[in-house]
């Protein structure tokens, strides 16, 4: 298990502002689209799906009605959105939203649900997302009003579940089946919760090695960036490890948010309240360190035309300040980053339905 200081490697060149004067409140999800050269991407709190034209910076954004929290490619077009959950309990779904259509907010067009937001997970929400090479989506869901599920002791630097705050939130798998419907048979998702993975408080970062043996996972609050064996036919996942632990007993400063991979099998990580995206190696072992000029990253894809441009995104929100004292302290919190590398990332894979 490697506890990982953000101090303890040179840091990597500064990164650009790439989103101009635009701002989220919680940028997440970033995707690079090759098809239009742009990164799409949702802000949580505004319940938006943005895309950005990096050559102009521009954002054009569709709301939708009950949120949105991460946003994945569709091989039958457009792109499909894990949505929030309202005051009635709707929601906790994946959307297609298509930016190539005038009125295209998703809300008529539901692929599927993630979990029943409606019964003993009212109050969970949908949250971080991706997909394998197989089509399936995995989504992870939030618990409402979550606080730390670990405790760190403070002479021994470990962490201990915290009993009164017990895990009810969980990772589900959606995989592609048939079902008739008014214009014949239509491709939805099924979905599974993974009980391999346990309950989890927080469930962010999703990602698969080169050879798309592992998957990568993160719990939040645990600091932990977790490892799986993967059985990429099946979506079996086994022999759970922790793959490094971010924050946690060393520095004490941040947590593991979003995750991404390159062809080098290289692992970047977003630390959210840590100032610093930080990228491991295939063994946990930390190489280099991307210092922030904002204290929230929280996600990270590659992209670009030769496909190695980290593109980075941020958040300008705190629930205990307004958004323009943030701005006030980090004038650049909720914009969208990009950083040139020496690496090429990972394929990203579309969803089946």
């Amino acid at each position: 298990v490697h506890c990982t200081s953000h101090l303890a490697s040179p840091p990597m060149p500064d990164v650009a502002c790439v989103s101009g004067d635009y701002r989220a409140k919680l940028g997440e999800s970033p995707l690079w689209d090759p098809s239009t050269s742009s990164l799409v991407f949702v802000d949580i709190q505004t319940s938006e799906v943005c895309r950005l034209d990096v050559a102009s910076a521009a954002v054009s954004t569709r709301q939708l009605p009950h949120g949105a929290s991460c946003v994945v490619k569709s091989a039958k077009g457009g792109y499909l959105v894990a949505t929030g959950v309202d005051d009635t309990r709707t929601g906790g779904r994946m959307v297609r939203v298509d930016f190539a259509r005038d009125a295209g907010d998703g809300s008529g067009d539901v692929v599927g649900d993630v979990f029943d937001a409606a019964g003993e997970l009212a109050g969970h929400v949908t949250n971080d997302g991706a997909v394998d090479p197989m089509g399936r989506v995995w989504i992870g869901t939030k618990m409402p009003r979550p606080r730390p599920a670990y405790v760190m002791d403070a002479e021994s630097g470990a962490f201990a579940r915290d009993e009164a705050n017990v895990p009810t939130a969980a990772l589900y798998c959606l995989e592609a089946a048939w079902k008739y419907g008014a214009n014949g048979l239509k491709a939805v998702g099924v979905s599974q919760k993974i009980d391999e993975v346990g309950p989890v408080t927080i469930s962010n970062g999703i990602a698969w090695s080169p050879d798309h043996k592992t998957l990568y996972y993160v719990d939040t609050p645990t600091k932990c960036v977790k490892a799986f064996a993967f059985d990429v036919q099946t979506g079996l996942l086994s022999d759970e490890r922790i793959f490094t632990v971010v924050g946690g007993g060393c520095d004490g400063v941040g947590a593991p948010d979003g995750v991404c991979v390159a062809e080098d099998s290289s692992v970047w990580v977003a630390v959210w309240d840590g100032f610093a995206v930080l990228r491991f190696d295939a063994h946990g072992e930390l190489i280099e360190t991307v210092d922030m000029p904002v204290s929230r990253p929280t996600s990270l894809a590659f992209g670009g035309e030769d496909g190695k441009t980290l593109f980075i995104t941020s958040c300008s929100y705190d629930a205990s300040s307004e958004v323009a004292s943030v701005l006030e302290q980090e004038p650049l919190a909720g914009a969208v980053f990009a950083l040139k590398t020496d690496v090429k990332g990972v394929e990203v894979f579309a969803s089946h339905f």
